[in-house]
């Protein structure tokens, strides 16, 4: 709707050249998005993830129809050494239940999803399990604005604003709440 200039913003967005023609990108992303790592908080400091050559005798835990990136598959694939899941609950719960080693998830939705499961399913997932630090993949996400209905200048103020709150405790507290310290 975004693109066809039927509202004024969409949240969130990467970048693609196809969205740049149609709507302004402020200079401030709202996001970065992580896919990194988890695993058993017992076997921090046992497995690492530093190049794919860490992950090769273990077993992955990944969820059906996810692209993650093109490196990934291939070395997934070369190796054998997956497990599939219909979704990301069911991997992380595979991961709780040591049926797999590593689970590569998005780190804001996988914060979310664990929550969930701790409330409804008391699995307290989020005091058995932590990641790695260095994220399989990241880019920045962002508001966009269509052009025919706002002007370059609300956005460059919009990002000027989002530039300042991101400096702010309020930001900070919002931050660790989804993604973690």
């Amino acid at each position: 709707m975004a693109l066809d200039g039927e509202c004024h913003a969409l949240f969130d967005a990467s970048k693609k050249a196809s969205r740049e023609e149609v709507c302004y990108y402020p200079d401030e992303f709202l996001l970065e998005s992580k896919y990194v790592f988890f695993i058993k908080k017992e076997n921090a400091g046992k497995l690492k993830y530093e190049t794919f050559d860490d992950l090769k005798n273990y077993k992955i835990g990944v969820t059906h129809e996810y692209s993650y990136t093109a490196d990934f598959w291939a070395f997934l694939n070369a190796n054998k050494n997956f497990d599939t899941a219909r979704t990301d609950e069911q991997s992380i719960k595979k991961l709780l239940l040591g049926r797999v080693d590593y689970f590569p998830g998005e780190l804001g939705n996988i914060n979310i999803i664990m929550n969930d499961l701790d409330s409804k399913e008391k699995l307290n997932a989020r005091e058995q399990l932590t990641y790695l630090p260095k994220p399989l993949t990241q880019k920045p996400y962002y508001i966009i604005f269509n052009k025919k209905k706002m002007s370059k200048e609300f956005v460059d103020k919009f990002s000027e604003a989002l530039k300042n709150f991101k400096q702010t405790d309020e930001f900070a507290k919002i931050s660790e709440k989804y993604f973690g310290k």
